[in-house]
């Protein structure tokens, strides 16, 4: 292999540069080469590695560095070490015997990084992810086909998509080849897939084949992205402009959640993306700071999230179980987060559970910091994390970085120099007092807490005992009553049972009222309005209650999670005459039963495709023709190509209902 090492000229246009065999340590040529020709005079001379000792050197910026390294092909180094943790050249090269003291000339310098390099010293720079994207989509000459043959034609392409995608999992399955796979369902099977492979572009060319046929087509492309990341062995860093240490909430899928808090709790972002990318996902994190921690919301940790813990350097956490969906939202008003979807809801979860499980040691850390304010209390927590240490053990352990880092000094000791050990000297006296005081205030916590706990227990056994007592001296004076009183006797039973009266009257009047208030909504719709009307699950029950309660017109949309047919509940939608059905799961209700209301004139349309404009929650919503016009009009066309009829019937009524209400308005 041969390894260019460089050192930067007084000048900083020129490098002096070194190239060496690693095979038989011999260098090969030494000399002058400028910026400009650095690029040529690498592919001319078959560089493998290019060493130096401060990247920025080569250019000033990460997008130049970027392009050296994708033009060049070369493995990049950096022999001092990752950014943030670089050493000096000069030590480095003494641990090896390579340099005896004194100033490193340019020579000198270029000669010991490519040295370095070849004994696999310092951080390797990559700008490319060992990653690549499969598609498999219905082909572009898949042709438009008509009449009643269309919805079959369809099913039969998404069959052979998920058949092609099963033969790629296949494929990958036989060599060990990591993957995450993402998919849109179809009757037929899928619509699309996306398959996100860990491994080269160049590697995976001779596995999968990039094919178009009548029915589907696979494409392949590589992942890139625009950082830089610096490998120590199995440990990556990244260039962050922000130091703080994070807690990461990562729901992944065909939409990805990501949520980003910091060390105390709290929320620094939260966002939803379709179809996000690693380094995409790894970008974002690295604008807040450094990743710490990264959860998800199930015990089963996808893929997706052990590479990108493996690329950040972070620790997983994973729950114990699965929340259920009350719970999620129960957390998510309780801490005051605002959140606009599933995905962002259970991208949050999983960060809160991560930060619940290490919050009594992360305060723990945050109080004592207080007592101790030269110790730094985000790099003390991350050492319980990141080494599952106690919060005393990661304390001395920086205490004893502190103290011990001025002595690793040459043995020539400056005025300076012998200063700073004095000061380390009174330093270290005061860390033992302050560890014999803390020492001192952990067991007097101890006692406190211990008094406390039975302090507080006293006091509920107290308060249990005077309850008792006050419960059996009440019965007992109401019971001495009733045997001296019958009349006490009657006005007590009569109490009872007007108590319970008043109870079913007040329920009674809560209902009406509800009902008067979704009534007075759907009186107060204006011409220019239609109405979405809740039932959450339709049957011919639902739908009679619903007629009978606040009825059903040729103005309304149905909002519902499932459909339980019947051919009643046919007839009554068709008299109905409403305007289409919106469904929110369209997996608990049977293909059957939505083929069989469309083939009979009432559109069902998908939740997800009007999601910015109804929302589920509500019982009765009104929504302005001019906001939904443009949509149902685009979900027909892609949905019911074949049926656009439905359209123009949808538009026909609008205009009788607009005719209706201006004939009213005239009259009055």
């Amino acid at each position: 292999m041969r390894i260019l090492g460089l050192d930067i000229l007084p000048d900083r246009r020129n490098f002096f540069f070194v190239i060496l065999n690693s095979e038989t340590q011999e260098i090969i040529l030494k000399g002058i080469v400028s910026r400009g020709d650095l690029i040529d005079f690498i592919k001319r001379n078959s560089i493998d590695l290019v060493a130096i000792d401060n990247i920025f050197e080569l250019y000033s910026n990460t997008n130049e560095i970027l392009r050296f390294l994708e033009e060049t092909g070369t493995t990049l180094v950096q022999v001092t070490g990752s950014m943030f943790r670089q050493r000096k050249l000069a030590s480095i090269a003494k641990e090896y015997d390579m340099h005896r003291g004194g100033k490193l000339s340019p020579e000198q310098a270029a000669e010991i990084a490519a040295r370095l390099a070849a004994s696999k010293e310092g951080a390797k720079v990559v700008a490319f992810m060992e990653a690549t994207l499969i598609t498999i989509t219905r082909s572009r000459s898949f042709g438009v086909v008509g009449g009643s043959h269309q919805r079959q034609y369809l099913r039969a392409a998404e069959a052979r998509i998920k058949a092609a995608a099963k033969e790629v999992l296949d494929l990958l399955n036989e060599r060990g080849i990591p993957y995450d796979l993402f998919v849109r369902q179809g009757e037929g099977g899928y619509k699309s897939a996306k398959i996100i492979v860990y491994e080269s572009f160049n590697n995976l060319r001779g596995i999968i084949k990039q094919t178009e046929n009548d029915w589907y087509q696979i494409k392949i492309e590589p992942i890139s992205h625009n950082k830089l990341l610096f490998i120590n062995g199995s440990e990556p860093s990244e260039v962050s402009k922000k130091g703080q240490y994070l807690i990461i909430g990562i729901d992944p899928g065909e939409t990805t959640g990501l949520a980003i808090l910091n060390l105390n709790g709290d929320v620094l972002y939260i966002a939803s993306r379709r179809s996000i990318g690693l380094f995409d996902l790894i970008d974002e994190i690295y604008k807040h700071g450094q990743p710490l921690i990264i959860s998800c919301d199930v015990p089963k940790v996808p893929h997706f999230v052990k590479m990108i813990a493996t690329q950040s350097g972070a620790v997983i956490y994973r729950p114990d179980k699965v929340l259920p969906v009350s719970k999620k939202n129960e957390v998510a008003r309780k801490a005051g987060v605002k959140v606009f979807d599933s995905h962002q809801r259970d991208a949050y979860v999983a960060a809160w559970l991560a930060y619940k499980h290490y919050e009594k040691k992360f305060s723990k850390i945050n109080a004592l910091a207080k007592y101790i304010p030269f110790i730094d209390a985000d790099s003390i927590k991350a050492e319980v994390v990141l080494k599952s240490i106690d919060v005393r053990s990661a304390i001395i352990m920086q205490l004893s970085k502190l103290l011990q880092e001025p002595q690793k000094t040459e043995n020539i000791i400056s005025s300076r120099e012998a200063i700073l050990q004095k000061e380390n000297s009174i330093l270290r006296e005061k860390y033992v007092q302050l560890k014999e005081k803390y020492e001192e205030i952990l067991k007097e916590n101890e006692n406190l807490r211990l008094k406390l706990a039975e302090s507080e227990r006293r006091i509920s056994e107290l308060l249990k005992e005077l309850e008792k007592t006050h419960r059996e001296e009440f019965k007992r004076t109401l019971d001495e009553l009733k045997l001296k009183d019958p009349i006490v006797q009657k006005l007590c039973l009569e109490n009872e049972t007007l108590k319970g009266t008043i109870t079913n009257l007040e329920n009674k009047i809560r209902t009406l009222e509800s009902k008067i208030e979704i009534l007075e909504r759907i009186a107060s719709r204006e011409n220019d309005e239609v109405i979405i009307k809740k039932i959450p699950t339709l049957s011919h029950q639902t739908a009679e209650e619903w007629i009978q309660t606040y009825g059903l017109t040729r103005f309304d949309f149905i909002l519902t999670h499932r459909i339980l047919f019947s051919s009643r509940l046919l007839e009554i939608l068709k008299e109905s005459k409403i305007l289409g059905i919106i469904l929110v799961d369209r997996d608990s209700t049977p293909p059957e039963t939505v083929h069989t209301l469309e083939a009979n004139g009432i559109a069902v349309i998908d939740y997800q495709d009007t999601l910015d404009l109804i929302d589920k929650n509500l019982l009765v919503q009104k929504i302005k023709i001019s906001e939904i016009r443009k949509r149902i009009r685009g979900i027909l066309i892609e949905r019911f190509e074949s049926h656009e009829h439905l359209y123009q019937e949808f538009l026909e009524i609008l205009e009788e209902y607009r005719k209706k209400r201006l004939e009213e308005l005239l009259n009055e």
